[in-house]
């Protein structure tokens, strides 16, 4: 229990984060904020009991992410609008869609070196929290929510929108990467039945488990995939379905 009697992230390596996208100071008056932005769920009910512990330990990033993921999108969707002003609404809201999805957002912290640092149970930490991207995720709309209540929506923008031209492949989001929908469209437009996805394999132990999907197209088997989640297989079915049958992506609506 050590762990929690002292802070275990500084107001400098917060400052070195943030600094990764533009120099920022932390309020002496709002550095707990901070400070909780790293704190995972596991963590209150850990600590109840012990003495000494600071204050910020007392609550997880569950409220300040719901303030970042706000913020997130709210900056996010004014970006785009601005820069693509020939979008229309349902493309304006893909391309947001990529960008503030949790896959991006624990890139966002990874490039910002907050792998490592989110505090969390040992049993959580047991299996594997460390590794999972969620918990990342998390981190990350927490600490643009203490940003918020430290410095306000301005500092807010300019910080969220230098991440995103500092680290984001702007090209990669344009491209339609729902390969599930692209395949769907593709029969729909020339009155095909519909992709048919069937689960052929489930391994691991229940936390840990990988899918195997294949895809059925006009009869046959066209493609299969694998992922932690049956989405993710459906979608790495659907990707192999394409590259099978030779299509190109931006044309398959056609």
């Amino acid at each position: 229990m050590a762990k929690y009697t002292k802070p275990h992230i500084t107001k400098e390596e917060i400052e070195e984060i943030l600094g990764r996208v533009t120099p920022i100071k932390v309020s002496d008056d709002k550095l707990y904020l901070y400070q909780r932005a790293f704190v995972h769920c596991s963590v209150p009910n850990d600590v109840r009991g012990i003495d000494q512990v600071p204050d910020y330990l007392l609550e997880s990033n569950e409220r300040l992410e719901y303030l970042g993921d706000a913020y997130l999108a709210c900056v996010v969707s004014k970006y785009l609008y601005t820069k693509y002003d020939k979008a229309m609404e349902g493309d304006l809201t893909k391309y947001c869609s990529r960008i503030v999805r949790g896959t991006q957002c624990s890139k966002f912290a990874q490039l910002l070196g907050m792998r490592g640092r989110v505090l969390m149970s040992d049993r959580t930490e047991n299996m594997k929290g460390m590794d999972n991207l969620r918990f990342l995720e998390d981190a990350f709309e927490a600490l643009i929510g203490a940003l918020a209540l430290d410095h306000g929506y301005p500092v807010v923008e300019e910080f969220i929108v230098v991440l995103i031209k500092k680290y984001l492949d702007e090209e990669h989001i344009l491209q339609d990467s729902n390969y599930k929908d692209a395949l769907l469209r593709y029969t729909q437009k020339r009155g095909m039945p519909p992709p048919e996805y069937i689960k052929v394999g489930e391994t691991g132990r229940p936390n840990e488990k990988e899918f195997t999907v294949a895809v059925n197209l006009f009869g046959k088997r066209r493609g299969k995939g694998r992922g932690s989640k049956i989405k993710e297989a459906q979608q790495r079915a659907a990707k192999s379905a394409i590259e099978s049958l030779n299509l190109d992506m931006p044309n398959l609506s056609v």
